[in-house]
């Protein structure tokens, strides 16, 4: 299943082209793909998982928050200037089209789509993996692929429009158009993949951890290499982020740069090395004592196979493979030194751990013999069959065990739209902690200009000087508490995940203000709607 001739041996050992994917190659990036769909549709075809809020409690906070910054664009209300954003704005240009959706069609169906397009993403993703490790053979591209498709908390990242697929995408892009055949490229190729690559920086800064391993590789050959390759992130990111950052420069750069480097851990997601590690492996979302020595060992034996093998091969590594390495250690240490660690953002870390792995298996296949005994039995072949059987009986119990995670990060899904529609009129002016709620119930805008905006209320917290989260927040800035004074002055509903959330700052003086201008009229489990009281 590597390469199974003389021919295709000294191809490899040259660095000569390899264009051409055998049908093992083929069969290796369906089978991984459609592993990785199958587990998608699942996870979506489970109760409200589709159209509904996956979570009052977290898990459903996100993809609202990021599908609303592409809504809030449809009426050019922008990031930074007139509300709080904590990433680049990558994420709401590229959903612009399913803002316009959602502005046309109906905000609901719009977080269809997205959620339907994540999908596309995530497979997009794995045969990104197998198209990077064609020149090492159908093993390690089926090795690669396969364990990105079945990374358990992949689920976390995928299930929903979240940042880092789509993060991932355009690095796996950048890196295909970046390493043909695994060798660097010249000329305006290298300029195209710094573009990419600036088009995932605008998605979300994490890009700079493979930005700086593709940057050390290029540093051999700075001028051919590294100033093109810079001018091209350059131009990526401009584009998508200058007009944002050149209308509210100071609130861009403290948004999306100050708040996130000097936030504070919070609570249960400020996770010790052992736990961060066994979810970097994969093994649990809430790692048991026994779990992480699992995850120790298994990372050490892990090392040791990876340090072998790439010594003793040492010389027939390519820019590509000493790219994925060091994008591979810078992305998983920034898991280590992240104040809270949630599942999705190992998604990035896990997509290098995959193909790392699969040039790994492809470097152990190639010290095998090429052909043994009397007869000229294939053993090199025979090692990746053996190595693709394995894969094969495993995916099937990891698959299994993929489905319960999936379960678990839609556990808490519902479909409010109904009852929320029933509450509040077509064009109402109504604030929710919780914008996928809104969303969901095609109530998130408005087509009344005096109505606030709010799409972060979370994030509005960490934008403080505190830099804390509300949990940890024991004091109330003036200025978000005279924010949110106003927003719910100007408010005809308000919607909230559960009684007077702590999104929101409530002293005293607030809830009694709010509790003579509101009356509750509705409840849906711990969810909490609000109408303003008139004189009526």
């Amino acid at each position: 299943m590597n390469e199974a001739t003389t021919s295709d041996r000294s191809t490899l050992d040259t660095g000569a082209p390899v264009r051409s994917l055998t049908p093992a190659g083929w069969t290796a990036i369906v089978v991984s793909a459609f592993t990785c769909l199958a587990l998608c549709a699942y996870q979506l075809s489970l109760p409200a998982a589709l159209a509904g809020v996956h979570s009052y409690t977290g898990g459903g906070y996100d993809d609202g928050v990021h599908l609303a910054t592409a809504l809030r664009l449809t009426s050019f209300t922008l990031p930074y200037r007139d509300y709080v954003f904590l990433h680049p704005p990558g994420i709401a240009v590229l959903l612009w089209p399913l803002g316009v959706i959602g502005r046309i069609v109906g905000e609901q169906d719009a977080l269809v789509l997205g959620r339907l397009l994540m999908t596309v993403i995530s497979v997009a993703n794995v045969v990104l993996v197998g198209v990077l490790l064609r020149r090492r053979g159908a093993a390690a591209m089926f090795v690669g692929g396969m364990f990105l498709a079945l990374w358990p908390l992949a689920a976390d990242a995928t299930r929903t429009i979240m940042l880092e697929p789509i993060m991932v995408l355009f690095v796996l892009l950048g890196a295909v158009v970046l390493f043909p055949e695994g060798r660097f490229a010249h000329g305006n190729r290298v300029v195209l993949a710094g573009l990419l690559f600036g088009v995932a920086l605008s998605v979300k800064m994490l890009v700079v951890l493979p930005l700086a391993a593709v940057g050390a590789v290029a540093l051999v050959k700075w001028r051919q290499r590294l100033l093109p390759l810079v001018s091209g992130v350059a131009l990526g990111f401009a584009a998508i982020s200058l007009p944002f950052f050149a209308l509210a420069t100071g609130r861009f750069v403290d948004q999306v740069l100050v708040s996130q480097l000097s936030r504070h851990p919070s609570g249960s997601f400020a996770k010790p090395a052992g736990e961060r590690l066994a979810m970097l492996v994969g093994l649990s979302t809430r790692p048991s004592a026994t779990q992480v020595s699992v995850a120790i060992v298994l990372t050490g034996v892990v090392a040791a196979v990876v340090a072998f093998a790439w010594s003793v091969q040492r010389r027939r590594l390519t820019d590509l493979d000493w790219f994925v390495l060091l994008a591979t250690v810078t992305s998983s240490a920034a898991m280590f030194r992240a104040p809270d660690l949630f599942e999705h953002y190992l998604y990035l870390p896990a997509t290098f751990i995959a193909l790392l792995l699969g040039t790994t298996i492809a470097l152990l296949v190639d010290l095998v013999p090429r052909r043994v005994g009397s007869e000229g039995v294939h053993a090199r072949w025979i090692a990746s069959a053996v190595i693709v059987v394995v894969v094969a009986a495993l995916a099937v119990p990891l698959f299994r065990h993929d489905q319960g995670v999936s379960r678990m990060f839609v556990a808490g899904a519902d479909d409010p739209s109904a009852w929320a529609r029933s509450f509040i009129p077509e064009g109402a002016c109504a604030v929710s902690d919780v914008s996928t709620i809104l969303i969901v119930a095609d109530r998130f805008q408005t087509d009344d200009p005096d109505c606030p905006v709010p799409v972060d209320p979370f994030g509005m917290w960490l934008a403080q000087p505190e830099r804390k989260s509300p949990h940890q927040s024991k004091t109330t800035s003036p200025e978000l508490l005279a924010t949110w004074r106003d927003y719910l002055d100007r408010s005809e509903y308000v919607v909230m995940s559960i009684d007077l959330t702590n999104f929101f700052p409530w002293p005293p003086d607030q809830q009694q203000w709010f509790a003579e201008n509101f009356r509750k009229v509705g409840t849906r489990g711990r969810v909490v709607l609000y109408e303003r009281i008139t004189d009526e």
